[in-house]
């Protein structure tokens, strides 16, 4: 096959939105971020397709069952032959959209009235709980901001997720 360019592993695209809400004594923000615009390869893909007894591993990819069969001629999943590395070479097969939406932070908080806090002897109480990772979302479930192989992607496991409770004083 001719080799080809199939587009850009940095993203054209990257913004975020950051926003406080506050109502009465409650106070809720969040910040999100996104990138677009460009491609990921799967450089994990071809090995999950070999035959070379290191693929029985990954044996639990459902590409796998979905291979093309004469009954199942609309995959888009090559033959699977034995001692054959059908599908197992490097391939813009295992290229990906790497568009990417993250909710890297929401906090609720509530500010306990003047009167009480004064009453305690402090100038202000604030409680809290906040998240950090919450959500992420594009096709492949990897994590862009922790795979740093140069666009490609290594099942590398996102960025860990995080609960936080907190009481902050103002003495």
């Amino acid at each position: 096959a001719t080799r080809q360019m199939f587009g850009n592993n940095k993203p054209k695209w990257t913004g975020g939105l950051s926003t406080t809400i506050s109502f009465y004594n409650f106070e809720l923000s969040a910040l999100a971020g996104f990138s677009a615009g460009f491609k990921v390869y799967d450089y994990a893909g071809p090995t999950n397709w070999s035959d070379d007894g290191y693929s029985s591993t990954y044996i639990h990819e459902r590409k796998l069952l979905d291979s093309w069969t004469p009954d199942n001629t609309s995959s888009d999943n090559p033959l699977l032959l034995q001692g054959i590395k059908n599908g197992s070479n490097h391939s813009s097969r295992y290229l990906h959209n790497g568009n990417t939406l993250r909710l890297k932070n929401l906090k609720l908080a509530y500010n306990i009235p003047t009167k009480v806090c004064q009453s305690i002897g402090a100038k202000g109480i604030n409680v809290y709980v906040q998240g950090e990772n919450l959500f992420l979302w594009n096709e492949l479930g990897f994590d862009p901001e922790v795979s740093t192989s140069g666009g490609r992607y290594h099942y590398t496991w996102a960025t860990q997720r995080t609960y936080i409770f907190g009481l902050n004083f103002k003495l």
